[in-house]
Formats: structure tokens, sequence, C-alpha cells
């Protein structure tokens, strides 16, 4: 009777040992195929071509940005921006890399990401917007008082 109980508990045990290995090499694989490369940039003067994908032209004048980009073991890319910056000669239309149109009601107002305190600091009624009809979560922000322009966007937008 004590020899059977003994095997219950080492069994247990070794069940035990067994399932917390497995839980481990479980949550240590999900960490090492979602971690990747991580680049940052804040405040950095290719920005605007990172975001846009063409140099900064001359009339534009970059307030602030931040981008990231998040590569995981997968391959695939993940961008978020934010840039603030102003454009005495904005056009929506000129923006050929982003190609934006005017949303319709149920667009969000937002981006997907936390923005910075500089980001949208008015509310809603206070900008233009456009959204991306190439590149998924891509939002596009004038400030109707001073023309400012804001753009964003959030994950998977590669």
């Amino acid at each position: 009777m004590l020899l059977s109980l003994e095997l219950r508990i080492i069994a247990l045990l070794s069940r035990g040992t067994f399932m917390r290995r497995t839980l481990f090499a479980v949550a240590a694989l999900s960490v090492f195929f979602t971690v990747g490369c991580t680049k940052t940039w804040v405040e950095d003067a290719g920005n605007y071509k990172r975001v846009f994908g063409y140099e900064k032209p001359a009339s534009v004048q970059v307030v602030h940005s931040y981008y990231r980009e998040q590569t995981n073991l997968f391959g695939s890319t993940y961008k978020y921006h934010f840039i603030e910056f102003r454009d005495e000669k904005f056009d929506p239309t000129k923006l050929h890399s982003v190609k934006l149109e005017v949303p319709d009601a149920r667009s969000r107002y937002g981006c997907d990401q936390n923005p910075p305190s500089w980001f949208l600091s008015k509310s809603p009624e206070h900008y233009e917007m456009w959204v991306s009809t190439i590149w998924s979560g891509v939002r596009v922000f004038r400030d109707k008082d001073d023309g400012v322009i804001y753009s964003c966007a959030g994950k998977g937008n590669s």
C-alpha cells in the first residue's frame, strides 16, 4: 500500500515537472518566434522619407516625428509612425505613396497605437482627415486652424 502511494506521488510529481517543462518550452518558443528586430527613430531627419517613401520636399518642415519598425522571426514587418509637419503647399492628392481619400463617417478618428503627447492635441472637429486607400491604418490630418499636418499608422501597414 505504501509503495503504491509512493508511486502515485512520484507519478504526480513527474507529471507536474513534465507540465512545467512543457509550459516553459511553449512560452520560450512563443517569445522566440514573436520577438525579432525592432528599430525606433525619434525626431530623426530621415523619418519623413521612412513614412512617405520619398525625400522631404523643401516646402516641408517636420515639427515632430516618431517611427518604429518591428520585424518578427517569420519576416513580417510592422511599421508604426506619428509625424507632425508644416507644408504651405500641402495637397492630399500629392502624397502619391499614400493615396488618400476622404473617409466615410464610419472611419475611426485616430490610429491603433498610443500616440505621443504632441499628436492631435485638439478634439476631432478641429481636423480634416484622410485615409490611405493602399495602406491599412494610415491616417492624415490637417489642423483647420493653423494648417499643421499629422500622419499616423498602426500595426501591419507594411
